[in-house]
């Protein structure tokens, strides 16, 4: 029987690795063959930096090797996402959207300057970003370079509500990958950018038309409570997100091309 036969169940199954129950308290995070260790270090040092911060995050308890492929050991959290609560319970968008946005802000509250930084993991990512010239890409990163510099505070770099749980202790981020330290209204334009671009696939036009009217309705609550608490504005957030957007293109996520290569392109405009 191999190392990975012996772990607990397949709890999840995302884009770079799988996740496995590890005891009663425990799960791997396992991560595709091939899949850069740096990468997975990052994450690593990331997640046991904002876990020791106090920050509302699973307990990390390092890396291992399992079958060959690289892992990460975190504290089990029972519970749904926010996403899967509003799938079952539309009715608690305005409550759920509130406590997302509130928990948004309270990360970019927090500052910790040993991650990353966020200006620098942003132009790595525009550099890989197909679709843009040479040109193109140095523009977006001299228009990013120009904009705003605040303080750096704790950016998850990819919240979004598929990526907080709902526990017995409260609402829980996971996913730490893309965490940096940098400008909130940045990570804010990341999550403006994941709630609104794209197009469903795979439904009835009715029922593609019921989801983006719900996900235009938690965007829009989302930044109504987000910048009611905050003294970010919507401006500034705004002026981030041709630079996100050619941060996106880097995933290589087929049927969002057009629409960020036409954002990302705005930038260059200015």
């Amino acid at each position: 029987m191999s190392e990975i036969a012996k772990l607990g169940p397949r709890i999840g199954v995302g884009r770079t690795a799988e996740v496995f129950g590890l005891g009663d308290d425990r799960v791997v995070k396992l991560f595709y063959p091939g899949f850069p260790l740096a990468h997975v270090e990052a994450e690593a040092n990331a997640s046991e930096l904002v876990a020791k911060a106090g920050l509302p995050a699973p307990g990390f308890h390092g890396l291992v090797e399992i079958g060959g492929r690289s892992g990460i050991v975190y504290e089990r959290l029972d519970g749904e996402t926010i996403l899967q609560a509003l799938r079952r319970r539309p009715q608690e968008l305005l409550r759920l959207t509130r406590q997302f946005a509130e928990l948004h802000r309270q990360l970019h509250q927090c500052e910790i300057s040993a991650l990353r930084p966020y200006r620098g993991a942003l132009a790595g990512r525009i550099e890989q970003a197909p679709g843009l010239s040479d040109a193109d890409k140095a523009r977006v990163i001299d228009y990013m370079h120009r904009l705003r510099a605040d303080p750096p505070m704790v950016c998850h770099g990819d919240f979004h509500p598929d990526n907080v749980m709902l526990t017995h202790r409260g609402p829980v981020v996971i996913d730490w990958m893309a965490a940096c330290a940098g400008e909130p209204a940045a990570d804010v334009a990341r999550t403006l950018l994941l709630l609104t671009i794209g197009t469903p696939v795979d439904m009835d036009p009715l029922a593609r038309l019921m989801m983006l009217l719900f996900r235009r309705l938690f965007c829009h609550r989302y930044q109504a409570h987000y910048f009611s608490g905050s003294e970010l504005t919507p401006g500034r957030v705004r002026s981030w997100l041709p630079v996100l957007a050619a941060t996106r293109l880097a995933e290589g996520i087929e049927n969002e091309t057009g629409q960020l290569l036409a954002l990302a392109k705005t930038g260059l405009n200015r």
